[in-house]
């Protein structure tokens, strides 16, 4: 599931050596805009994606600049901790890996399948274009991430192919430690995870209202319920896993889409209706 390879940035050529950082500019398009302004400036950086760049030794300008942006760092990890670790210390210990990719024109079609991908993967949005996965120890790995159902999960090197099938530009760097903010990561898991909750809980309403319409077509409404189980279950095999992966506890937010999930299949078993 996890990568514990050096790096893989080979669409732009740039590589992660000795004491460089990446740096990954968050929010927005015109945030990130504005800011990338101000790193460029800062001499001895290297822009290697949208939003993204690397520092090559010493900054020729004041780094303080930095600490002024909305911004992440990453720089090596020498080891990767064990899970069993909690609490703050182990949180900032962390290894992670780093996907970033970006599409000149994305289709419809195209963004409907990276959302795909990250609904079946572990990984979590920083930004738009930009994703954070796990890196584990093996026997974590093998533990937790390697079962029947969770194998499933793809880890960041299968999602860095199949971006580049879809027609991305992508960079991968693995085996990286957290250097500032280790908010952010909390707040991109919350995030994340409330967005896919978000669109079950969608589809799981609307499911059931349509399911009440006079009109409504039972063999129509079990073939949308299939698809809303199945979309439940790649929800539930993923974020089942934030308490162990990025020491998060989604049992609540999953307990509250469930509820709706089985509100809408109540709903259709109710409707006496068939097309």
């Amino acid at each position: 599931m996890s990568d514990t390879d050096v790096s893989d940035s080979s669409v732009l050529g740039t590589t992660m050596r000795g004491q460089s950082r990446l740096i990954v500019v968050l929010g927005d398009a015109q945030t990130i805009k504005e800011s990338a302004k101000k790193i460029k400036a800062l001499g001895n950086i290297v822009r290697v994606a949208r939003g993204v760049f690397l520092i090559h030794g010493q900054l020729i300008k004041s780094p303080s600049v930095l600490h002024t942006l909305p911004t992440i760092f990453f720089q090596k990890a020498r080891e990767i901790p064990s899970v069993s670790e909690r609490g703050e210390d182990a949180s900032s210990r962390r290894v992670y890996a780093v996907i970033s990719y970006r599409f000149k024109n994305p289709t419809a079609i195209q963004k409907k399948r990276v959302e795909r991908l990250v609904r079946k993967s572990i990984s979590i949005r920083l930004r738009p274009g930009v994703l954070l996965f796990p890196v584990l120890k093996s026997k974590d790995r093998r533990r937790i991430l390697e079962s029947d159902e969770t194998n499933k999960l793809m880890s960041s090197r299968r999602v860095s192919e199949e971006l580049r099938v879809l027609g991305a530009d992508v960079s991968r760097w693995t085996r990286l430690k957290l250097m500032n903010n280790h908010s952010n990561v909390h707040d991109a898991v919350v995030r994340t995870l409330s967005q896919d909750i978000s669109y079950i809980e969608t589809l799981a309403k609307d499911l059931r209202t349509q399911a009440k319409a006079p009109d409504a077509q039972l063999t129509t409404l079990r073939k949308r319920y299939s698809i809303l189980s199945r979309r439940y279950r790649e929800l539930k095999i993923k974020w089942s896993l934030s308490n162990k992966v990025w020491n998060y506890d989604a049992i609540k937010l999953l307990t509250r889409a469930y509820n709706l999930v089985i509100a809408a299949r109540r709903a259709i078993e109710a409707s006496t209706w068939d097309g």
